[in-house]
């Protein structure tokens, strides 16, 4: 009974955040609710933020793509050695990133709420190289992660554009970027063939 109790007033504290952020009237989900239904993430919410937020808004494809594979990144893995560098505008949406985090993380306080927000830049500039057309030996000559790792961080990334993509409410020009994303990452070695 005790943790029932706790579990339903989780809940309850989730919607009254859904519904402060403008993902529920009432008990119906809005145009925004059913946009984060479509996601699916550690926090939802917080990849929702992003598009509404307009995190996503101006980047080329490629910084695009960066950002997309920070979001689907944990922290808790040893800093990449290595010279590569995102570009400034992807520098500059990792800065907004942190202040969206930090701002979410303060509401769910507020509510008493616990969901990991997760995003690491690890493999942001990896990512970026890629999507500007880099050829898996100079990927592998770039970093000293595992190309297995590599591999499997382009192909989550790959996961959340179409997930975007699929996602109902995602504004027609993020659509068209994101479909640039998916086709410059899905090749050679990070495309599936099942």
């Amino acid at each position: 009974e005790r943790e029932t109790g706790k579990y339903w007033r989780t809940f309850v504290s989730l919607a009254d955040i859904l519904r402060v952020k403008g993902y529920l009237d009432g008990n119906e989900p809005t145009r925004l609710g059913r946009m984060a239904a479509s996601i699916r993430g550690t926090n939802e919410l917080f990849l929702s933020e992003v598009v509404v937020n307009g995190l996503f808004d101006g980047l080329a494809s490629h910084e695009l793509a960066a950002l997309l594979n920070i979001l689907v990144q944990e922290e808790g893995r040893l800093q990449e050695h290595t010279k590569l560098r995102s570009s400034p505008g992807v520098d500059q949406r990792l800065s907004d990133l942190h202040s969206m985090a930090r701002d979410l993380k303060r509401v769910q306080r507020q509510f008493d709420v616990e969901i990991p927000i997760n995003y690491s830049a690890h493999f942001a500039a990896l990512t970026e190289m890629w999507a500007q057309g880099a050829s898996w030996d100079q990927i592998r000559h770039a970093t000293v992660y595992d190309e297995g790792d590599v591999v499997r961080a382009f192909r989550r990334t790959l996961d959340l554009c179409r997930q975007y993509l699929r996602a109902e409410g995602v504004p027609d020009d993020l659509v068209k970027v994101l479909n640039e994303v998916e086709m410059l990452i899905n090749r050679d070695e990070v495309k599936e063939n099942f």
